[in-house]
């Protein structure tokens, strides 16, 4: 076999093909919420959900303060952060829930406030990702045992989430 030859001048243009059908609109839904809680909630024998009691956004209407959950409109992963603060030496347990399940937790605790600090504050919060599907159900959950202080000026017991894509 011997070389390869020059290669040809290139051809005439053919005619368009048929138009492909209308794809659907690209929409970046906008979902994003802080719950906080102004009222303490004293120590309890028992877990319990949390019901914020106040908005500082609720885009997207994904919040309900009357179940204190969040249910996603929008399939996706969304990322949420949940804080509280106990006062007088209490212990503070938290728990994020989705469906049912835990998935995160946070606690906070000194064995010494408890008979040394009479005013002192303990803190837990957690932040993390979760892939949810339309109407899945997040909360925050008080641990047995654990209070919660919250203020109307200070926002110390928050409960956060929004669509990341």
């Amino acid at each position: 076999m011997g070389p390869q030859g020059l290669s040809g001048q290139d051809g005439v243009r053919g005619p368009a093909g048929c138009r492909g059908p209308k794809g659907e609109p690209v929409s970046r839904k906008h979902v994003a919420f802080t719950a906080k809680l102004t009222h303490h909630i004293l120590p309890s024998p028992n877990d319990h959900l949390v019901k914020y009691n106040a908005l500082l956004s609720n885009i997207g209407g994904g919040f309900s303060l009357v179940t204190g959950k969040f249910v996603a409109k929008v399939d996706g992963a969304y990322q949420f952060s949940f804080f509280g603060i106990s006062r007088a030496g209490k212990r503070i347990s938290m728990k994020l829930v989705k469906n049912g399940a835990m998935q995160l937790s946070a606690y906070g605790s000194s064995p010494g406030l408890q008979t040394t600090c009479s005013n002192c504050e303990v803190s837990a919060g957690n932040t993390g990702i979760l892939q949810l599907k339309t109407g899945d159900s997040v909360w925050v959950v008080l641990g047995a045992n654990s209070g919660l202080f919250g203020d109307n000026d200070e926002h110390y017991a928050t409960f956060s989430g929004h669509l990341l894509f």
